[in-house]
């Protein structure tokens, strides 16, 4: 009996080493890439799009079939473009659809 009570306790000195080990693990990765992000900062100026190359439509409910329709026409016309969905978490039902052509 004593064997096993020596046993648990072994395990529980365990788990808290792996659990503190676990713990320097992470915070060494995020000074790492903390560092790793000052660098392009100061290396790399951001990347940004002039507004005039996009154009932001939101479609809904009261959207005008002339939008729509425009729309359905540029893309007919395009050949690269991807699509990112988003569900909302609790009921995963569609929420967003993006299209960027």
């Amino acid at each position: 009996m004593p064997s096993h009570t020596s046993s648990s306790s072994y395990t529980s000195k365990n788990s808290n080493s792996d659990s503190g080990g676990k713990s320097q693990n992470r915070h060494r990765r995020h000074v790492r890439l903390e560092e790793q992000n000052n660098h392009y900062r100061r290396n790399y100026r951001p990347f940004t799009i002039p507004s005039s190359f996009y154009n932001i439509v939101h479609v809904h409910r009261f959207t005008s079939i002339d939008t729509i329709s425009t729309l359905i026409n540029h893309f007919e016309s395009c050949y690269r473009y991807s699509i990112d969905t988003e569900s909302d978490r609790l009921t995963n039902e569609l929420s967003l659809i993006q299209v960027h052509s």
